[in-house]
This record gives C-alpha cells, sequence and structure tokens, in this order.
C-alpha cells in the first residue's frame, strides 16, 4: 500500500514503523509503501492518507526499488516486460520476470542501483523526521561566487575530463596548482587502474609536527567527467565540475584559518567509472595506517543544477554518522535557504568508499539529479547552472568545518 505521510509527525511515524502487523516500508519523502500480510493490517497514523491499494503479481519476482541518477533508466528497455508499481522520476518500485530480473541487475552501476523491497528502506526522509542542533555560528564565512563560477568554466574549457584524457591530466594540473596558491602542499598522487596509470589531486596544510599523527576531515568530489563522446566532448560543469570547484571554494575560505591543516582536500579520478579513484585512495590511506586519522568525509557531487524552488538537496549517509553530518546540517539550519531530504541508502558515488572504510562521511547533491536533462551529455555547461544553489552548498560545507574546528566561543560571564 501507498500512502502519504506529508501530515504524519515524528513520534506517529516512529510508531507506526514499529507495528509487529508492518512487514517492511520503504520512505521516499511523502509517499511511504508499506508491506503487510493480508488480514492484518497494522494501524495507520491518523493524519496518513491512503493513496493506493497495490497488488503485487504473483507470477513476477517480489518488488523492487530501483534508484538512478540522470533521465534515463537501464528499465526503459525492459518497459514491456515489467510491472511498474511506483515511479517518481528517482526512484521506481517494480515487478519482473525471474530471467529479465537477472539481465537487469546486469546493468547495476554508481548511476543505478537495485534493492529489494524486503527490508525496511529509509531511501528518503523528510527532515522534518530529522532532529538538527542548534549551533550558532561565531563567525559566518563568505562564498567568492565569480571565483567559484571561474573554477568551473575553467575545468569546463578543458573540453572533456574523461580519466583516460590528456584534459582530464591537464585540470588535475590546474586544480594542484590553484591549491599552491593558498598554500596549501598540493600533488597529484597516482593509482593504477587496468595497468594504466591514473590521478587523484591531494593538498593539504602541513604544520604538524614529525612524528605527530595528523587528524583531519577530506574534503572532496570527483574531477572527471563523461558523455557519449567522452574522450573529446564532456564538459561536465555539473557532474562534477561544480563539486570540485566547490571543494576548492571551501580551500579558499579555511586558508586563512589556523586549522586550515585539519582539512585535507581530495579530488577524485574515475568516479565515472565506478568509484576508482576514491577506491584506490582508500585503499592507500589503509596501507599507509593513515585511515585512523581520517575523522569524516564530504563528498560534493552535482551542486549546481535546480530549476523548481525552492533550492533543494540531498544528503545521503548513514544515520550512524549523524554526530558528523548534523555540524553540517546545523550550519544549513541556521540560514535555512534549502529544502533538505536525507537518505541512508548508501551508494553511487565517492563518500561510499569512506563509509565502507568506516570512516562517517556523506554526499551533498542536488536533490533534481534525476531531471537534469544535460546530465552526461555534452551540454552539461555553466550557463546551466544555479549560481545560488552553487553559493549555498559551498557556504554550508565551509561554515560546518568553521563551527567544527574553530575554539569554542567562551560562554558569557553570568550577571550579578
Amino acid at each position: 500500500m501507498l500512502l502519504d505521510i506529508s501530515q504524519v509527525g515524528p513520534a506517529g511515524l516512529a510508531k507506526f514503523k514499529s507495528d509487529k502487523n508492518m512487514s517492511y516500508w520503504c520512505e521516499l519523502d511523502n509517499d511511504f509503501f508499506i508491506t503487510y500480510v493480508s488480514g492484518k493490517r497494522p494501524v495507520f497514523p491518523p493524519q496518513a492518507v491512503a493513496k493506493n491499494e497495490i497488488l503485487t503479481e504473483s507470477n513476477l519476482s517480489e518488488p523492487m526499488l530501483a534508484m538512478k541518477i540522470g533521465k534515463d533508466s537501464p528499465l526503459d528497455e525492459f518497459a514491456a516486460q515489467i510491472n511498474v508499481i511506483y515511479d517518481n522520476g528517482a526512484h521506481t518500485i517494480f515487478q519482473a520476470p525471474p530471467n529479465v530480473l537477472k539481465e537487469i541487475a546486469k546493468k547495476e552501476s554508481n548511476h543505478f542501483k537495485l534493492e529489494s523491497m524486503r527490508q525496511n528502506l529509509p531511501v528518503a526522509v523528510n527532515i522534518r523526521y530529522i532532529k538538527i542542533p542548534d549551533i550558532k555560528s561565531a563567525e559566518t564565512v563568505s562564498v567568492n561566487l565569480e571565483r567559484l563560477k571561474g573554477y568551473i568554466k575553467t575545468f569546463e574549457n578543458f573540453k572533456t575530463r574523461y580519466s583516460y584524457s590528456q584534459g582530464y591530466l591537464d585540470a588535475a594540473n590546474f586544480a594542484v596548482e590553484e591549491f599552491t596558491k593558498l598554500g596549501f602542499e598540493a600533488k597529484i598522487v597516482e593509482y593504477t587502474d587496468g595497468g594504466k596509470k591514473q590521478y587523484n589531486v591531494v593538498a593539504q596544510k602541513k604544520s604538524v609536527p614529525a612524528g605527530k599523527a595528523n587528524k583531519f576531515y577530506v574534503v572532496g568530489g570527483h574531477l572527471d567527467s563523461t558523455s557519449p563522446s567522452a574522450a573529446t566532448n564532456a564538459p561536465g560543469a555539473d557532474d562534477n565540475a561544480s563539486g570540485s570547484s566547490g571543494a576548492m571554494e571551501v580551500a579558499n575560505i579555511i586558508s586563512k584559518y589556523p586549522f586550515a591543516d585539519k582539512v585535507r582536500f581530495v579530488l577524485f579520478a574515475g568516479e565515472e567509472l565506478g568509484l576508482r579513484g576514491s577506491k584506490a585512495y582508500v585503499a592507500q590511506l589503509k596501507a599507509s595506517g593513515e585511515i585512523k586519522n581520517v575523522l569524516g568525509m564530504v563528498n560534493l557531487d552535482m551542486i549546481g543544477f535546480d530549476k523548481v524552488a525552492p533550492i533543494s538537496s540531498m544528503w545521503q549517509t548513514k544515520q550512524e554518522f549523524h554526530p558528523f553530518v548534523d555540524n553540517f546540517l546545523a550550519a544549513a539550519k541556521e540560514v535555512g535557504k534549502l529544502k533538505i531530504t536525507m537518505s541512508y541508502s548508501l551508494w553511487g558515488s565517492d563518500h561510499v568508499s569512506f563509509a565502507t572504510a568506516g570512516v562517517p562521511a556523506f554526499l551533498f547533491i542536488e536533490d533534481e539529479y534525476g531531471s537534469n536533462p544535460n546530465y552526461h551529455k555534452v551540454t552539461d555547461r555553466l550557463e546551466t547552472l544555479n549560481p545560488e544553489m552553487l553559493q549555498e552548498f559551498v557556504r554550508i560545507v565551509a561554515q560546518g568545518l568553521v563551527n567544527m574546528l574553530s575554539p569554542a566561543v567562551p560562554a558569557p560571564a553570568p550577571s550579578k
């Protein structure tokens, strides 16, 4: 059954989820999909509205959830063979003949993922169900939008940043130069992928005495791009010059602070090929033992496309990572310009490599990625992006870091 929970409060929804007659549930913002045994219906919250009773077809597979990034979906080629139960553009619940489901499963990538509905799935959780702490910023950060857009345009002008192209290497060298200008020790870190050398960009200020461990946060995003003609033309302004440039603008903002050495910036290769750059980098951190010094990771991926007000965002993480993520949610809450949806279904981008290694991590991404007509196309250019959105995403990340790393502001003395 599909319910509208837009008027259900946090306590009511929590009670509903714990109903013993509930088999499984899937939360998709205000849409709430439940399964239960016939004749044993759970007690609905009074504010919940039943949208429709959905009967599955017994000769097909169990219901599956498909999640995608971009307008196109591998499900499209199987449209005549599957039973679509629900579709909101980014998420589809469907059934398929077993042999067809096997073929669909072969299409999984970091752009398309399947989940069994025989589990509870907090895929898209409205922020009203999340308790965000109140953290008052001691100092408000400022984003230089023209500089940020300049970075994006420069990356776009390399024509392509496909991981195996000269354009990617040129973009990586440009990033190293810019980080170096800010006083960071920046370098290209190589890894081998299929016998070929690939390159991540790593930048951090060094102020720790030799032999002492430096605990730090990672802010990153993937630098590579793709399109149908990836080898020659993949401007990738939103995906993901926006995120890489956002990380560089965060570096500009925090470079003036004494705690700047507590943040490492990493721009990854190979995300479009299957998170290869971040997987390789995390493997290097494990091999060196440095992984234990990583306090948290912020992944900026596609932070510029939003054509429908209000500006919306998706934060993807694990529920146990909230103590880290809450610092950034609090920064977003303080200004209140951003519509926030949480997701606890981890997939699709470089934060997964860190989270899998036990590092608190989250993906900060636009929430209209499923409707961007320029996704993975040669039309993904700066002029299609929302400047206010770019500025807001970067401000939140920088503000969250400043709030975490600045010395605590002393409480005022009690009045006499």
